[in-house]
């Protein structure tokens, strides 16, 4: 089991919807970075496949869950680009597990992704 967390808040999917295509551009590279250093941080490597993604969010404001899933795709897509997996698809991720948990303040938040 692999656990990386990364501090701050992710964009909501209603956010990603409605941004324009350099903002979508401008904002991946900036979660993508973040990702990528947090992968260093933690040392990640390898990754055994088929995997199973769990993301959890930490916010202090309520959201909905199925707002994880920007965060899980930014995550899968540097995966991909690392090496650490193939692809994407349901061949190499078998599942993916997404969920919201009440951070205490701001400075708690955080998006945690467990790849079992």
């Amino acid at each position: 089991m692999i656990r990386v967390s990364i501090p701050g808040r992710f964009p909501t999917l209603n956010q990603y919807r409605n941004w324009n295509h350099w903002q979508h551009s401008k904002q991946k590279n900036t979660f993508s970075e973040s990702i990528e250093l947090a992968l260093i941080a933690f040392k990640v490597k390898d990754v055994s496949i088929p995997m199973i993604l769990n993301v959890t969010a930490y916010t202090t404001r309520m959201r909905d869950v199925d707002n994880c899933v920007i965060a899980a795709k930014y995550f899968l897509d540097v995966l991909k680009k690392q090496g650490l997996i193939p692809d994407d698809n349901p061949k190499y991720v078998k599942s993916l597990i997404l969920q919201w948990k009440k951070a205490k303040s701001f400075k708690d938040e955080k998006t945690v992704f467990i790849i079992q």
